[in-house]
């Protein structure tokens, strides 16, 4: 197979030669040794290594093939916030290892290495993996253990081995006894939790699930108390035909969706990069669609040659609205294909390159901070309008009072509140980012 690919990558055709790659396989050979019976066999693969012992072969010889699998295999998806990623119930961490019920419960320490044998082995032998530091969160997790993973690759399985940790001028090794009668063997060293089986994510994420939980439940209260106003306002214009539609009654659609959605989010615990985006970002798009509502019809209502006339203002504030929720929806789109499309790039060496893994994550983090930075200046745009068009409104007004404290209030509380989110995202976003705090997002929201 790698013959396959050297000879394909140096081929005439300069187009083809980086798709030869996806072929390789993800164990790369190393080295090679042929362990025999009533005799001990040390194959090294770079610092790591496999000895067996007398007993290993009962009788006559295997060839033993070994083969290096790079850690990165396992990279995982933490770092992955775009759109904003207000808490992380899954606790997950780069190179976190989880078991059944969803819950990280180790951590890779290492590159991996495989085994392939001609013929079965039936006594133990002795295998020492090499360590690499790869996540700086090692130390919360106790047991020294092996991990293995299917032919995929895909996911590691703690093995409940009796391992120890060797130190070397050249580096740590963690060492184990392995007794296996398979011909195809990988192992992994890891760090995990006493309990690893039985942890649940709500046990590892208490603080999380508890204020998810209460948040689901205020978005509930918000969305139920809108979508009966809107019940309220239908009955009223079409049955009892005692007012008309309303700004107001516009404003209630997307709050509920606003409401409905974000709640959502907070109540899933599981859910695809694409799907977590859509119920991240798009609340805070509907949230700016209710607003940018009252300030359209308050731009309208400040100029003086529209403020004696209803139906202008009414015409004009509706273009205002399509015009902004257009370029707000186009913005949306935009991002969400970027997004899109950086999760699809790869290296066609996949995660056996260092720099293709890394260039994806700070692409990915790159567009988490222009979206932060995005939202943030359209919240301070909305502080200021509602600032500079409730002070100009209440110009206007001649009669009164009542009505014009009221717009000061309105205007100085929505201007504080679109400063302070603009500030809540700008923090999620550069100093919160790798590791979300459910405090801080609860308050924030709140």
């Amino acid at each position: 197979n790698y013959l396959d690919v050297v000879a394909c990558s140096c081929g005439n055709n300069p187009n083809t030669g980086s798709s030869c790659f996806s072929s390789a396989p993800i164990a790369t050979p190393v080295a090679e040794g042929r362990p025999c019976s009533q005799s001990s066999t040390l194959v090294y693969a770079d610092r790591s290594f496999v000895s067996t012992f007398n007993s290993t072969l009962e009788s006559g010889c295997s060839e033993m093939l070994v083969s290096a699998v790079s850690g990165l295999q396992f990279l995982g998806e933490a770092g992955n916030n775009v759109g904003g990623h207000f808490v992380d119930k899954k606790k997950s961490i780069n190179y976190g290892i989880r078991n059944q019920k969803g819950a990280t419960v180790g951590v890779l320490m290492g590159d991996g290495i495989t085994v392939e044998l001609s013929q079965k082995l039936q006594g133990s032998f002795y295998v020492c993996l090499a360590l690499r530091e790869l996540n700086g969160l090692s130390s919360n997790y106790p047991v020294l253990d092996f991990a293995s993973s299917d032919g995929n690759f895909s996911a590691l399985v703690p093995q409940d081995f009796k391992v120890e940790k060797i130190e070397s001028p050249k580096g740590d090794l963690y060492c184990s006894t392995i007794q296996s009668s398979n011909t195809s063997l990988n192992y992994f060293p890891i760090r995990r939790l006493n309990n690893w089986q039985q942890v649940s994510r709500i046990e590892l994420a208490r603080v999380e699930y508890a204020l998810s939980y209460v948040l689901v439940a205020i978005y509930a209260i918000v969305a139920l108390g809108a979508i009966l106003g809107f019940v309220g306002a239908i009955y009223y214009i079409f049955i009892v035909h005692v007012r008309k539609f309303l700004l107001t009654d516009a404003i209630l659609i997307f709050i509920i969706a606003f409401a409905i959605i974000r709640m959502s989010y907070f109540a899933v615990s599981d859910a695809t990069p694409g799907a977590d985006f859509i119920l991240a970002a798009l609340p805070t798009f509907l949230f700016f669609t209710s607003f940018s509502m009252v300030i359209s019809f308050w731009a309208v209502s400040s100029q003086k040659y529209l403020f004696s006339d209803p139906k202008k203002m009414i015409r004009y504030g509706a273009i205002i609205v399509i015009i902004t929720n257009v370029l707000l929806y186009l913005l949306l789109f935009i991002i969400g294909l970027v997004f899109y499309f950086l999760n699809l790039s790869s290296s066609p060496c996949g995660r056996r390159s260092i720099l293709s893994v890394q260039q994806q994550k700070m692409r990915l983090q790159q567009l988490s901070i222009a979206y932060a930075v995005i939202i943030s200046a359209l919240c301070l745009a909305f502080a200021t309008a509602f600032g500079y068009l409730g002070f100009r409104l209440v110009k206007r007004m001649t009669k009164s009072s009542k009505t014009r404290r009221a717009i000061l209030r309105i205007a100085a509380v929505f201007s504080v509140s679109f400063t302070l989110y603009s500030l809540f995202i700008m923090l999620q976003a550069f100093i919160f980012s790798s590791n979300p705090s459910a405090v801080f997002s609860f308050i924030g929201l709140i």
